[in-house]
């Protein structure tokens, strides 16, 4: 069974969000940018501390690369529909993956890397800016990992 056949197979629930913070080391950014592993922040620290509006959602992977984000009962905002359509895709031999469209998850449409996939598990795993204390912009890489539902 292929990993895209194993992800369209299972439901899968958001179970943790990391935020690894990086720091630029060399070469031209916009070309070949050199990254260096500075800290890694875990927000769960074995604790369940994910929103209430995420606990009860999971994402459905479907064929020809669509996907559903299914919200629960508890919803994060008043406009929040039960039922978010995204894309999504693998390449690279099952190594990297995008998913465009889950801005309620994932906040930006994102090209990543698949990581550690088993029959019950996935990270997800991809680059994003946030602010530091004077609001400039830092590159993090989020992780977010799936349990099967």
């Amino acid at each position: 069974m292929s990993q895209a056949q194993k992800l369209e197979a299972s439901q899968w629930v958001p179970v943790t969000l990391n935020i690894t913070y990086l720091s630029y080391t060399g070469g031209d950014s916009l070309t070949n940018p050199v990254w260096e592993k500075v800290s890694t922040v875990d927000p769960t620290k074995g604790q369940d501390t994910r929103p209430e509006c995420i606990k009860d959602d999971y994402l459905k992977f479907k064929m020809y690369n669509q996907g559903d984000h299914i919200t629960g009962g508890t919803k994060c905002s008043d406009n929040e529909t039960d039922d978010i359509e995204f894309s999504w895709g693998l390449s690279d031999n099952d190594k990297k993956m995008y998913i465009y469209g889950l801005f309620s998850l994932l906040k930006q449409d994102a090209n990543g890397l698949l990581q550690d996939p088993t029959d019950d598990k996935f990270s997800f795993a991809y680059p994003g800016q946030v602010k530091d204390a004077d609001q400039k912009d830092i590159t993090v890489r989020y992780t977010m990992t799936f349990n099967k539902k």
